[in-house]
């Protein structure tokens, strides 16, 4: 039997715990931590706060600029039946170079320098827009036979860029259009002549993206392009013009280096 003092002892100690485990607060458990929050531990217990999610600009409009670096055009006559079948190959090199090489006809599928717009859709490889070209040249001023060229052309493409966000992004483009040029001649025996030109262009190419900031690439590339000009010409001093006829068939060829800014 235990005594009446020990019994009493052990429900006062008892009591006692009780009392103190009630008032003491119970700490919880610190939650993990998700994705998007962060865990911040205080005096009265873990909180969680969302976490500041960084967003991606997609830079996707493009402005850009090149000209052809080096550059040729391989050209067989059609028409005059004096010259047709007879082949022609020119070259040459330098920025914003023009040219009238062959008669007009590699001149035509080479514009000195060329301003686009593109936009580079959903998933970030596929870049669609197009180029404008403008020549404007003039030869012989001071001569009796000075002769002014003018031309250009509007080509719509399409290019697929690999390596969507790097900072090197190779590409190949396909594109087509059509181009333009007139030129006036001053001769002394015939009087003022005129010559347009009309031609469609289809083309294709390779080349590199370099970004050195997301919103600025350097740009460098290959193309080839193939061109049948029409040609039609009249003079003052005769009544009428001629029909419009096939030049040539032209192959152009060049280095294209340009710039390109992205918003």
């Amino acid at each position: 039997m235990i005594p009446s003092n020990t019994r009493t002892l052990g429900l006062s100690v008892a009591i006692t715990l009780a009392v103190a485990s009630a008032s003491s607060p119970v700490r919880a458990a610190a939650p993990e931590a998700t994705a998007g929050t962060e865990t911040t531990a205080g005096t009265e217990g873990a909180t969680a706060r969302p976490q500041r999610v960084r967003r991606t600009h997609h830079r996707r409009l493009r402005v850009h600029v090149d000209s052809e670096l080096l550059g040729g055009a391989w050209v067989r006559r059609t028409t005059p039946a004096r010259t047709e079948g007879r082949d022609s190959v020119s070259f040459g090199g330098g920025l914003g170079r023009p040219s009238l090489l062959d008669d007009g006809s590699a001149l035509a599928t080479r514009p000195v320098f060329g301003l686009g717009l593109g936009y580079l859709l959903e998933g970030d490889h596929l870049l669609v827009g197009a180029k404008g070209s403008l020549t404007l040249d003039a030869y012989g001023i001071g001569d009796s036979t000075r002769i002014v060229a003018f031309g250009g052309r509007i080509v719509p493409y399409a290019e697929w860029i690999f390596r969507a966000g790097a900072s090197v992004r190779p590409y190949v483009l396909a594109r087509a259009g059509v181009g333009g040029l007139r030129t006036v001649r001053h001769d002394p025996i015939m009087g003022r002549t005129s010559a347009r030109m009309l031609y469609p262009v289809v083309g294709a190419g390779a080349g590199v993206h370099l970004f050195a900031r997301n919103w600025l690439s350097l740009d460098a590339g290959l193309q080839l392009d193939y061109v049948a000009p029409l040609l039609r010409t009249g003079s003052d001093g005769i009544a009428g013009a001629s029909s419009w006829t096939k030049r040539a068939d032209v192959l152009g060829f060049g280095v294209v280096l340009g710039a390109s800014t992205w918003f």
